[in-house]
């Protein structure tokens, strides 16, 4: 290839992954909200899973294009939110 993606010639195939992208989180979310309803361990290993993704993204994709460009907001970004989520959970007694 030539520097294309392999959506780049076919605009269908690129409408349709950013359509399934946009639709199957609602679709999922649903099935979690109605099926998984009062099953805390599920529930607390997909959330587990879901922060375990974000996790990844931030630290081996984001935070070090952000230093190599020389910017510390994405970083201070994500140890505040962990601070802040960490106090809220405590705060809730959980």
């Amino acid at each position: 290839m030539t520097g294309k993606t392999a959506f780049s010639n076919n605009s269908k195939k690129a409408l349709g992954a950013i359509g399934s992208v946009s639709v199957l989180p609602i679709i999922f979310g649903l099935v979690g909200l109605f099926y998984f309803q009062g099953m805390q361990f599920i529930i607390s290993l997909i959330l587990a899973l879901s922060a375990g993704g974000i996790f990844y993204m931030l630290y081996y994709d984001m935070i070090p294009k952000a230093h190599k460009e020389r910017k510390w907001i994405p970083t201070f970004g994500a140890i505040m939110g962990f601070m802040l989520g960490f106090i809220i959970i405590k705060v809730s007694g959980g």
